[in-house]
């Protein structure tokens, strides 16, 4: 069975994110970046802390998350970052304009710019954070292990055995062992933004937000919409709610939440998108 289009969250409305843009995005998800997290082993003796070694499985281990971090991956503007501009370029300031038409040479200046907030940021490069760490029972007791798991969001282009390679290359240490942890996913294929499916959400979401700009993106959140890459070549991912900078901390954590007037144009939205598929 063939599914005309999937919609799942993933993206949303942003304001205040987009250089050079002053009115309201829609961003609509046309594709999701990977995911894949590894774990990161360092296996040791112990002992009393009395008589330590020169490095510890929690220096070791520590060593290599910093060189980890040193070394983010380098940047690009390519696939649905690439469609994004495209189709924002034209309502930026008229310098942002000159610079996104030459953008053969303007390049680096974008790179830096997108790469000044976490936001956007994630949109040009592989991400990789280390996000658990684990050693040691108590405070005279040298370690017998020390593990650690760096979670990685994957740029289209870059491939899992890619990331578990590089990193291991960046550690360079054979006493720190990489594993790869389930589930694992690899950046999803790219929606078509001139798709009659498509079409129909960007009429939506004016209707609904009539002054917002709507245009493709890649969603950096892992949806359910993974699931159904078989059935459809239509899949987006679209929260119709507003994310401004002053938001980004709240994702998963302190403070979490949609306003009220969120809520209500979220009902409004999706009961607008189902009578305009009946058309």
């Amino acid at each position: 069975m063939a599914l005309e289009f999937v919609l799942d969250e993933g993206s949303a409305i942003t304001e205040g994110i987009v250089p050079g843009v002053a009115a309201p995005v829609a961003a609509v998800g046309v594709a999701e970046k990977g995911y894949v997290s590894l774990q990161l082993t360092v296996d040791d003796p112990g002992g009393h802390s009395s008589m330590p070694p020169v490095s510890t499985a929690i220096g070791i281990l520590s060593r290599a998350i910093d060189k980890l971090e040193r070394t983010p991956f380098p940047a690009r503007i390519g696939g649905a970052v690439k469609e994004f501009f495209a189709f924002v370029g034209p309502e930026m300031h008229w310098f942002q304009r000159i610079l996104l038409a030459n953008r053969w040479l303007f390049e680096p200046w974008l790179k830096r710019e997108l790469a000044k907030s976490p936001l956007t940021a994630t949109l040009i490069r592989t991400t990789q954070a280390a996000t658990m760490f684990h050693a040691g029972m108590r405070e005279n007791i040298l370690p017998a292990q020390a593990r650690a798991v760096v979670n990685f969001r994957l740029l289209d282009g870059d491939t899992i055995d890619q990331v578990q390679g590089r990193t291991r290359e960046i550690i360079a240490d054979a006493r720190v062992k990489v594993a790869r942890l389930a589930p694992a996913m690899e950046a999803s294929p790219i929606s078509r933004s001139d798709s009659d499916s498509f079409k129909l959400l960007h009429r939506t979401i004016r209707q609904i937000y009539p002054k917002v700009i709507v245009a493709p993106i890649l969603s950096i959140a892992t949806t359910d919409a993974r699931h159904y890459n078989k059935l459809s070549n239509n899949i987006y991912r679209f929260a119709p709610f507003t994310v401004r900078p002053q938001d980004a901390d709240r994702f998963h954590g302190v403070d979490e939440r949609v306003s009220v007037q969120d809520y209500e144009r979220c009902v409004r939205f999706y009961s607008q998108l189902i009578r305009n598929s009946q058309q």
